[in-house]
């Protein structure tokens, strides 16, 4: 069966005692809600970066010179990647 990257939101309670393995009835139920809310990345997606970085970059540039911007959005994202593209496309 393939893998597959999923984006959940839990409480930081359950994230804490599922690492520590001490989940209680309402932890394994708040993970198990947040699978099923969460968000499927879809195969061969690219890079997942927060882009509030990357526009303050750009909201700081003077000018409209696209080579200059387009290097500052890769400088951003290439800082703050959160998840890695996905190589399996």
């Amino acid at each position: 069966m393939a893998d597959i990257e999923l984006v959940i939101k839990i409480s930081e309670d359950s994230y804490k005692a599922t690492c520590n393995g001490c989940m209680l009835p309402t932890d394994v139920e708040n993970v198990v809600q947040g699978i099923k809310n969460g968000t499927p990345l879809p195969k061969g997606h690219g890079r997942i970066a927060d882009m509030d970085a990357a526009i303050k970059c750009i909201e700081d540039v003077e000018g409209n010179d696209a080579v200059w911007t387009i290097s500052l959005i890769e400088w951003a994202c290439s800082k703050r990647t959160i998840i890695e593209a996905d190589s399996n496309s």
